[in-house]
């Protein structure tokens, strides 16, 4: 019959160990499960830990990075003045920084999420532990009573009391591993909380070396923007002073070659002066024998004779009027009919009659008055003068050379030279000698003959 009616329900003292059994290695079974759960949170908890700090320590490298880029920057702000493109590389250069550093900052802030959630997670895992030990505390209590309630009833049912002691004391083993683990999930609990605590606190030093790598990025680009601005004014400024260079140089050669127009015209003008000065002398009363200089006359020199009221000009050796009065003058209109002495005039133009030319002549107005007639010559009668034709054929000359032409008053005709000629000796006899063409016998001292050539 029944005899225990213990907090299982109804039911005998062996269903009701058994009951209690089956709940310690459940209550064993979920410790341990929550233990793994704990060690998995605390692991989780770690690594969260783990990734916040490497997120922390990229955001601390972006901050030395970004504040390396601001001094960077800074730098190539004050180096504008003689670099553009240097200030616009370090732009560039702290640009990119700034965009690493905000890159870094968001990871961290993801990693620092991750860390936050994962916390959150081990400290669920925590609680469910704390829950599965106290549960196991609680059955572990009352299998200690039915091991209690089942030793009593062991008279009754030895058998029964057996298998509820060999169950009570497994109950207590396993109440026994269940407290333990317990004890272990609590501590393990324990450690992921700490670890959550830490991974929060990374977490926060995280975001805020984030926000000191923003700031620093901010800065960066502030004195990026500062840098440029300031490399193109110095371009511009440097622009501007090469102009005003280029204006001042073209000013100053302009003035040079202005300086050296005006010295060559000043110089030029002076002795266009001095040429004049030396062939005008200016008013003078009498012949002067030297320049306005002091040198030597040239010739062409003018002055203008004060004492005689008139322009005389120095021909290189005498001064001569430069020009003579209009009473020296012939009058065109006269035609010569004002002249002194033609007679004399004529003798001055070299055209004298009876000496340089022949005046007017009776038997020359009779020559001019003769007809021109082809091979007619002029004769005079003896009273006047006339033409008469010259005779119209002369001997042949074919076959004729050597001779000479002969007439007799009538007729022409050719003769030969002769060949023989008498010469008178010393002894005043008579010798013939050959005489050649156009050779002349001489005789000589000796008494020979010399044949000489006659041109």
């Amino acid at each position: 019959m029944a005899i225990y009616r213990g907090p299982g329900g109804s039911g005998d003292a062996t269903e009701d160990a058994a009951s209690e059994v089956l709940l310690a290695i459940q209550a064993k079974d979920a410790a341990i499960a929550a233990q793994v759960a704990a060690e998995t949170a605390r692991t989780a908890a770690q690594l969260a830990e783990t990734n916040a700090e490497t997120a922390e320590t990229n955001a601390e490298t972006a901050e030395t990075n970004a504040e390396t880029a601001e001094t960077n920057a800074e730098t190539a702000q004050a180096a504008a003045a003689s670099s553009a493109s240097a200030a616009s590389t370090s732009a560039t250069n702290a640009a990119a920084s700034a965009s690493t550093a905000t890159t870094q900052a968001t990871n961290a802030a993801s990693s620092a999420s991750a860390a936050s959630t994962s916390a959150s997670n081990a400290s669920t895992s925590a609680t469910n532990a704390a829950s599965s030990a106290s549960t196991a505390t609680t059955q572990a209590t009352n299998a200690s009573s039915s091991a209690s309630a089942a030793s009593t009833s062991a008279t009754n049912a030895s058998n029964s009391a057996s298998s509820a002691s060999t169950s009570a004391t497994n109950a207590a083993a396993s109440a026994t591993s269940a407290s333990g683990s317990a004890s272990t999930a609590t501590t393990q609990a324990s450690n992921a909380a700490s670890s959550a605590s830490a991974a929060s606190t990374s977490a926060s030093n995280a975001a805020s070396s984030a926000s000191a790598a923003s700031t620093s990025a901010s800065n960066a680009a502030t004195s990026a923007t500062n840098a440029s601005n300031s490399a193109s004014s110095a371009s511009t400024s440097a622009s501007n002073a090469s102009t005003s260079a280029s204006n001042a140089a073209t000013s100053a050669t302009a003035a040079q070659t202005a300086q050296t127009a005006a010295e060559t015209a000043r110089d030029q003008t002076l002795t266009a002066y001095d040429n004049f000065d030396d062939r005008y002398l200016g008013a003078k009363t009498s012949d002067p024998t030297l320049d306005n200089d002091g040198n030597a006359l040239v010739a062409g020199a003018l002055y203008f004779n004060s004492s005689l009221g008139s322009m005389k000009v120095y021909t290189g050796s005498v001064w001569v009027d430069a020009y003579a009065a209009g009473t020296s003058f012939l009058a065109k209109a006269n035609n010569l009919s004002d002249l002194t002495n033609t007679g004399t005039a004529r003798t001055n133009l070299g055209v004298a009659i009876g000496t340089n030319v022949q005046a007017y002549d009776a038997d020359l107005a009779t020559i001019a008055g003769l007809t021109p007639t082809n091979n007619y010559a002029i004769i005079g009668n003896g009273t006047s003068w006339t033409s008469s034709a010259l005779p119209t054929s002369l001997p042949s000359q074919t076959s004729n050379t050597g001779k000479f032409l002969k007439t007799d008053g009538s007729a022409a005709s050719w003769e030969l030279l002769p060949t023989v000629l008498p010469i008178l000796n010393r002894s005043g006899s008579s010798i013939s000698v050959s005489v050649g063409n156009g050779v002349l016998p001489i005789l000589n001292r000796s008494g020979s003959t010399v044949n000489v050539a006659v041109n």
